[in-house]
């Protein structure tokens, strides 16, 4: 796959993308990360969809199964960690680098996204 380079304008796309998605709030983890994986593959950015889980290092709070997509610069982008930790003021949310404070463990999902029909329509 042709990978995009991450432009400033593209970085602006790319936030206001998922201001969008965070805004569709009944979608799951999986939903949200798959609808950022269409956009994402449209835009010929390269991504990898991941599943696993994340802790959070002051409680040892952890959230399994979650979704989310890492980037080849190891940017990582996630809009519904804040639902699993809603009292938490600290939950990175967006685009973001890993932090101490919550520990992404998990692999490339593998399986099939959810159909691109079914996530337009769910998304609208």
């Amino acid at each position: 796959m042709n990978q995009t380079t991450l432009t400033s304008d593209l970085l602006d796309d790319l936030d206001l993308l998922l201001d969008q998605i965070a805004e569709l709030s009944h979608l799951d983890c999986n939903a949200a990360a798959d609808l950022l994986s269409y956009e994402l593959e449209r835009e010929g950015v390269g991504h990898t969809r991941m599943c696993g889980s994340v802790v959070q290092a002051r409680s040892g709070e952890t959230v399994f199964p979650h979704c989310w997509i890492e980037l080849p610069n190891g940017g990582i982008l996630d809009v519904r960690l804040q639902k699993y930790f809603p009292y938490a003021d600290d939950v990175p949310h967006g685009m973001f680098w890993e932090t101490e404070a919550y520990r992404y463990t998990g692999a490339a999902a593998f399986n099939e996204r959810i159909p691109e029909e079914l996530i337009k329509e769910i998304a609208s």
